[in-house]
Formats: structure tokens, sequence, C-alpha cells
């Protein structure tokens, strides 16, 4: 997995803060904003082996066995799967609520009994 995110972020261009990257839709997401690693210029363009596909699926498949038995439940995984990297640096201040890794969900506000925090 680890292979899988660093070739599908490595078209972009941040060198500190956070970095999210969808496998199931190509997009990646960080301070330079929204891009496509699936559409991108043909030299930024990235692609998969089959074998990296297969890994996913794998680790797709065993997430969603080991909560459905945690829970003794019936469950479905959907899309999206987000990778994310992060990358400190003394000088670096996040630049919106977006650039921030833990911070309180909207909902939260609704129900103050039930504090929770959005990853």
């Amino acid at each position: 997995m680890h292979e899988i995110a660093s070739r599908g972020m490595a078209g972009a261009s941040e060198n500190f803060g956070p970095l999210i990257m969808d496998i199931n839709t190509g997009f990646t997401f960080g301070a330079s904003g929204l891009r496509n690693m699936y559409t991108a210029v043909e030299s930024a363009r990235v692609a998969f082996a089959d074998e990296q596909y297969a890994l996913y699926r794998r680790v797709v498949t065993r997430v969603q066995a080991a909560v459905a038995s945690q829970f003794d439940a019936s469950i479905l995984l959907t899309a999206p799967t987000f990778l994310t990297r992060i990358r400190g640096s003394l000088d670096w201040e996040p630049a919106s609520e977006h650039d921030k890794y833990f911070h309180y969900h909207g909902t939260c506000t609704l129900d103050h009994a039930f504090p929770c925090l959005a990853f």
C-alpha cells in the first residue's frame, strides 16, 4: 500500500502539509488544489499494475471482514478510499481547516453528547 500511495502522490507538488489521494477516482487534493492522476498530462499520469490493484482489493476485503466480524454485521465498504500523507515543517502553518488533520466534524455541533473527530 505504501508503494501505491507513493506512486499516486508522486506528481503532487506539496512539500509540506496534508495530501489526500483517492485510488478509486484518481483525485489528489493538497495545497496546490485538486488534480486527477489518471487523466493528468502524460508526464504526470499514474498507472498502477494489476498486482497493485489486486493488493488494494485484498486489503479492502480484509478490512471489511474484520469490521463485519467485530460488529457481527454484514457491511459493504464504498468508495472513496482516502490515503493521506502529511509532511511537517517548523515553518508550515495550515492555510485552512482542510489542512488540519484533526478537527471537529460539522455534525458534532448538533449533539454535544457525542464528541467526535474527523480524520
